[in-house]
């Protein structure tokens, strides 16, 4: 009996620990993930660049039928006007009115999307640049980063297993208070208890504490074990 207590002891006092380096290395997983935005930064540039490209072209194409249908246009009111239609023929003077007033709003087409071409080329010449500099960067650190997130998981993968095998010695009351207070109190150094003090900061343990353990201690917070 004491024998299977003392497993159980060793057991709780080994996940502990394992969760101490467990905490540890998915900060660094974080940390690692952080750095790999990085690339997703590069690839959000590259559908930038993509997509300023495209609405480039729809403009120019826009500022081309627009330019087109101008031409004709004003072929047709100075057709008009050169045959002196709109004096005598009130259907053709309409036309004449009709096509001065599409000429304005061409003109003021073809302008708007000339200005919004501007404005797209040097958003183009912005994104160019950031993407430059991004990719750039990426290219020198991507190897060294993928490298360390795979080494991060795969020490991960490690750590998990050797804690579920620890949790699996567990009795299912033991497991259940151990998965309770790593919950609460996260990252939180051990101590063992040992002639009824805790070894962190050597303050004496009421026995009711003692014999109720995993607990924290009253005074150093430290989680308390019995030694075995």
């Amino acid at each position: 009996m004491l024998e299977h207590m003392n497993g159980q002891w060793e057991a709780l006092a080994q996940l502990y620990e394992h969760d101490h380096e467990r905490a540890t290395l998915l900060a660094e997983e974080q940390a690692v993930r952080e750095q790999l935005r990085e690339g997703e930064v590069v690839a959000a540039l590259v559908e930038r660049r993509r997509m300023l490209g495209r609405q480039l072209k729809d403009e120019r194409e826009r500022v081309s039928d627009l330019a087109w249908e101008l031409e004709e246009t004003e072929q047709r009111l100075a057709s008009l006007v050169a045959a002196e239609a709109a004096q005598d023929d009130i259907l053709g003077a309409r036309e004449v009115a009709a096509l001065r007033k599409r000429k304005a709003a061409l003109e003021d087409g073809v302008l708007h999307h000339m200005e919004q071409i501007e404005v797209v080329e040097q958003e183009q010449i912005e994104a160019e640049a950031d993407w430059l500099r991004h990719s750039s960067t990426w290219a020198e650190r991507s190897g060294s980063i993928r490298a360390a997130a795979e080494h991060v998981a795969q020490q991960l993968a490690i750590v998990n297993a050797v804690r579920d095998t620890l949790l699996a010695a567990l009795s299912q009351d033991d497991r259940e208070r151990y998965l309770a207070a790593a919950q609460r109190h996260p990252m939180t150094p051990i101590a063992y208890v040992e002639q009824g003090q805790c070894e962190g900061c050597r303050t004496p343990l009421a026995p009711t504490l003692i014999t109720d353990l995993p607990a924290l201690c009253p005074t150093c917070a430290r989680i308390l074990l019995p030694f075995v």
